[in-house]
C-alpha cells in the first residue's frame, strides 16, 4: 500500500488542480435536473464496481458514498468534493482504528486515486446532474438524445481559481503524514 500511494502522491505533485464546476454553454449557471437523486457506490464508481483497497481492514464505505453524492449533486465543486472525502477518512483512521498509519496511507490512496482519476468522472456526473436553463423540453443543453451526456465541453476550469495540492501525497515517496487533515 505504501508503495502505491507514494507513486500516486509523486503523480499527484506534478498535476496542477484547479477549481472546476459544471457550466452551460454561453456561461449560465446550470440547475439541478428534476427528479435526479443522487447515487452512490461504495468505494468504487458505476464502471468499477466496488474497490476495497485496504484488503477488509478499513471500511471507508461512508465516506466514498459521501464522495459519490457530492459528485452526483448539482453544482459542487471538484476540489471541494475530494478535500471533504480526504477529511472524513482521516478522521474515521482517528476515530474508528486508533490513529492507525496503516489507516491513514489507505485513505491516502483513496484520495490520490479519485485526484488522479475522478476528474472525468466528476464531469460523467455533473453532467446528468444538471440541465440548463431554457434547454428545449428539460433535457439539458449537455445531453444528446443519440449519445447521452456530452460533458467535456461542459466543464470549465476557473483558470484565475487555481489552487496547489493541499497535502495528501508525498514529494519523498512516502505517505505525508505530518498534515492530517
Amino acid at each position: 500500500i505504501r508503495a502505491l500511494g507514494g507513486l500516486a502522491g509523486a503523480a499527484m505533485d506534478q498535476r496542477t488542480h484547479e477549481e472546476c464546476r459544471f457550466r452551460c454553454p454561453g456561461g449560465a449557471e446550470p440547475v439541478p435536473r428534476p427528479g435526479w437523486v443522487p447515487r452512490v457506490y461504495g468505494c468504487g464508481t458505476e464502471f468499477t464496481g466496488e474497490l476495497d483497497l485496504s484488503g477488509g481492514r478499513f471500511n471507508m464505505t461512508g465516506c466514498c458514498n459521501g464522495h459519490d453524492v457530492c459528485f452526483d449533486t448539482c453544482n459542487t465543486d471538484y476540489d471541494d468534493c475530494d478535500e471533504t472525502f480526504k477529511r472524513c477518512m482521516h478522521e474515521k483512521c482517528r476515530a474508528e482504528y486508533a490513529d492507525s498509519d496503516a489507516c491513514h496511507e489507505v485513505a491516502d490512496l483513496y484520495y490520490n486515486g479519485v485526484r488522479l482519476f475522478g476528474r472525468g468522472l466528476y464531469e460523467h456526473t455533473q453532467s446528468k446532474a444538471c440541465i440548463c436553463p431554457g434547454s428545449e423540453g428539460g433535457a439539458g443543453a449537455g445531453l444528446d438524445a443519440r449519445r447521452g451526456p456530452l460533458s467535456a465541453p461542459h466543464v470549465q476550469a476557473c483558470a484565475a481559481g487555481r489552487r496547489p495540492p493541499s497535502g495528501g501525497g508525498s514529494r519523498s515517496g512516502r505517505t505525508t503524514r505530518r498534515r492530517r487533515p
